[in-house]
């Protein structure tokens, strides 16, 4: 299976070197239908700003910028140094949690992070984005990186190794349209996980289920006699944990809508003319 690691480093430009001040490197796994960037690309954002990209074939120029706190690139033909100034490492888990609003890479993937930063004082980086407003909200905008919610990521190389699994929930209804159980999907991409245990609970209204299975034998249905609004499911490659989800599912929705449909004239002007409309999708009912 080929692999790069996915590579971007946001710099500011300072005499004839560029600073990071945020990057980060991701262990992807390729499909056929993947593309990959072949050496490093410079584009200039705004400014003294700048981004370098590349999809990089191994993890050398990576460990070199975290022990070196340099290296040097070529872009068209032209040599850059990129300087990353840090003295601190901490590792993590980031699951699919509905509650937590950490920033992560990826919306559907859990990935295992190891962050190197720079111990710096709120003032600096407050300081840093009120001067670059209008270029961190550019970067946000165009490579979906929100700096300006997530200032602690100021001054930090994050490398991201994500579990290749998704997983959701379906319904089974019986020929009367009742709920008689529900079935997992999960889809673990390159099959690497086939072997894991996979332990799950589910909840509505002071109703329970759990239970566990191996991922290589999904149930076709799990029977709870009623519809979920929250679940946990967490996949287990011995003591590891690979891949844990929570979420509520939203059952129905009510929208109220005031509409304006015209006018009438009086003696004391114009009065618009307003209805008023109510409906319910996804009634439990339906």
């Amino acid at each position: 299976m080929e692999s790069i690691y996915r590579t971007l480093c946001f710099c500011e430009k300072v005499n004839d070197e560029y600073i990071f001040f945020y990057g980060h490197s991701i262990l992807w796994n390729l499909t056929p239908l993947d593309y990959v960037v072949e050496g490093w690309k410079r584009k200039n954002i705004g400014g003294d700003m700048y981004v370098f990209f590349s999809d990089l074939p191994n993890k050398d120029l990576i460990d070199q910028l975290l022990n070196e706190r340099k290296i040097e690139i070529e872009t068209n033909g032209k040599k850059h140094n990129l300087v990353f100034k840090w003295n601190k490492k901490d590792t993590g888990f980031l699951i699919n949690d509905s509650n937590e609003d950490e920033y992560k890479p990826f919306i559907s993937l859990c990935t295992d992070v190891t962050y190197y930063f720079s111990e710096i004082d709120d003032e600096f980086v407050d300081d840093f984005l009120q001067k670059r407003k209008t270029l961190i909200s550019k970067i946000e905008t165009d490579f979906f990186v929100p700096l300006a919610k997530n200032p602690h990521l100021i001054f930090t190389f994050s490398v991201y190794i994500p579990t290749r699994i998704e997983a959701f929930l379906k319904n089974i209804r019986d020929e009367n349209n009742h709920i008689t159980g529900v079935n997992f999907v999960i889809n673990d991409v390159f099959n690497d996980y086939q072997s894991c245990e996979v332990n799950f609970l589910l909840t509505s209204d002071g109703e329970k289920e759990d239970g566990s299975f191996k991922l290589c034998n999904i149930p076709e249905n799990i029977n709870t006699n009623f519809d979920p609004d929250y679940m946990e499911l967490t996949i287990k490659d011995g003591e590891k944990v690979v891949f844990t989800e929570k979420c509520y599912f939203i059952k129905s929705i009510n929208i109220n809508m005031n509409i304006i449909s015209g006018s009438i004239k009086t003696n004391n002007g114009s009065i618009s003319m307003h209805r008023s409309s109510s409906f319910t999708v996804g009634d439990k009912d339906e």
